[in-house]
């Protein structure tokens, strides 16, 4: 269905990879995915311990980057198509549509 659908909008059937921001699945093994679960744990804990302490303003840390499947990439540009659409209906004075942007859809 995502590849018909995709086939009809002229899009390419691969999504675009990753700008390096995620792990391969070709490095990604058992031990690696415990290793980050375990650095997720401990800033957890220290941004825990900050805010005992009473240190204000300590944010929540953000997991480390995990793999993601090419579904998952066409899923997010589907989402991000969308919203981008959304919005330009909704504030066109901010969102310009793709035509006018010298894009094309």
């Amino acid at each position: 269905m995502v590849i018909a659908s995709r086939k009809a909008q002229g899009l390419p059937l691969r999504p675009a990879a990753s700008q390096g921001k995620y792990s391969s699945f070709r490095t990604w093994t058992p031990e690696v995915a415990a290793l980050t679960l375990i650095a997720d744990r401990i800033a957890t804990v220290v941004a825990a311990v900050f805010k005992a302490q009473g240190h204000k303003g300590v944010p929540d840390p953000k997991p480390l980057p995990r793999p993601r499947s090419a579904m998952d990439r066409v899923l997010i540009e589907e989402r991000e198509r969308a919203h981008k659409a959304l919005s330009a209906r909704v504030l066109p004075h901010k969102y310009k549509p793709a035509e006018q942007n010298g894009e094309s859809a």
